[in-house]
């Protein structure tokens, strides 16, 4: 397996760099503690960029973050597939120049952006959906890619049809601060403690549920974490 340390890595995500942070943010992280250089590409803005921005993390060590525009319609990624492949390819080698630094890895979360790798010469290409797969632009980064990571174990079996040697099951992870953090006995609260960590505004939460289990549940105390509001939420909702 590839060594991750003192490497230039590119992390191409699907939602921003905000507050929230979910897998992506947290493998940016960890792998710019490590010692690596990670350039975090945020998703294309749909307002017209002057220039292609990239800035130094002031929150994190060697962590930068990209944000930049298309210089085309974004609707030609619905329409004529080819021709925005062509246009992003255009797009990415533009971002490149702009990092000025080779990049050893490319790690790859978004599975619509990218018809495939082909933009990145010498470069360790990682795939790393955490969906099922079913475009032709999803099978094109499966197959130019030379590691595929997925955090289901249904996922991976169903990815393996297409390349076996090269799928490896990844599970999520746990930080250092819940690993390391030692609860004292004086700190236990009589009532036994639920936490809903993530994205509360998502579509998906059954809202009803949750709340009748909040209600017939008066022994628990229920503890959320999240964004509650639109302003404060970069990832969806």
């Amino acid at each position: 397996m590839f060594d991750f340390k003192n490497k230039t890595i590119l992390i191409i995500s699907p939602q921003k760099w905000g507050k929230m942070h979910i897998s992506k943010h947290h493998y940016a992280l960890e792998l710019a503690k490590k010692g690596n250089i990670v350039y975090f590409l945020n998703p294309p803005v749909r307002q017209f960029l002057p220039k292609i921005r990239v800035s130094k993390n002031e929150k994190f060590d060697n962590l930068f973050i990209i944000d930049y525009s298309f210089f085309f319609p974004y609707n030609l990624r619905f329409h004529f597939r080819t021709l925005f492949d062509k246009l992003l390819y255009k797009n990415i080698t533009f971002i490149l120049k702009k990092i000025k630094q080779k990049i050893d890895v490319v790690w790859c979360f978004d599975t619509n952006l990218l018809s495939g790798f082909h933009a990145f010469k010498n470069t360790v290409k990682i795939y790393h959906p955490v969906d099922n797969i079913s475009g032709t632009n999803q099978k094109g980064l499966l197959e130019s890619a030379d590691f595929v990571f997925s955090l289901s174990e249904v996922i991976t079996k169903d990815l393996q049809t297409y390349h076996n040697q090269k799928i490896y099951f990844i599970s999520h992870g746990l930080s250092d601060y819940f690993i390391n953090t030692e609860i004292k006995k004086e700190q236990k609260k009589e009532k036994a403690q639920a936490y809903f960590v993530g994205n509360v505004l998502l579509a998906s939460l059954d809202r009803i549920v949750t709340k009748k289990i909040i209600t017939e549940n008066h022994n628990i105390t229920f503890t959320f974490i999240g964004a509650y509001d639109y302003s404060s939420n970069n990832i969806s909702g």
